[in-house]
């Protein structure tokens, strides 16, 4: 769909309305040619980055916003996409992403690039671990106790699922 100025729209209706005026009112179609000038403004590219221009400014990044800003850049998620993304969507044996519910309530697969496998399995081991920990100390055990636990609860959610 193309988007026109409001000034080139204003100009096709004043003579739309003077060609039907004729017409159907006075009963005399036009028969001379209404050579107006009409605006022949072009439409406004975006702006688009160079490639030393993203990566700098993905270097310029704070360590906790890095990962998602990647996402974001190198799989073409929207904001809300990679705020949503859980561990179940990414699929990396085929390289990609899942996104469900997104933008009109539909349904799309992404790529994946391959430069963000090691990233996101590092952050998807330091999340499981900061996870075990948490659940040892509301245990009052050991970190294996807290192993344990999400281990059970993981078969038993599993199971849940099944049934």
């Amino acid at each position: 769909m193309l988007i026109f100025p409001a000034q080139y729209l204003i100009t096709s209706l004043i003579l739309l309305v003077l060609v039907y005026l004729y017409r159907e009112f006075l009963d005399n179609p036009l028969t001379l040619s209404l050579n107006f000038k009409r605006t022949n403004t072009q439409p406004k590219l975006p702006v688009v980055l160079t490639i030393d221009e993203v990566s700098l400014l993905l270097k310029s990044l704070s360590s906790s916003v890095t990962l998602p800003c990647y996402l974001l850049y190198g799989s073409g998620l929207r904001l809300m996409e990679a705020v949503n993304l859980r561990i179940q969507d990414i699929n990396f044996d085929y390289l990609s992403i899942n996104i469900w519910q997104g933008k009109g309530g539909k349904h799309r697969s992404v790529t994946l690039a391959p430069e963000l496998i090691e990233s996101l399995q590092n952050h998807y081991r330091i999340r499981l671990l900061k996870l075990i920990y948490i659940i040892s100390k509301i245990c009052n055990g050991p970190i294996i106790k807290g192993y344990i636990y999400l281990m059970r609860w993981q078969v038993n959610t599993r199971m849940q699922l099944k049934n």
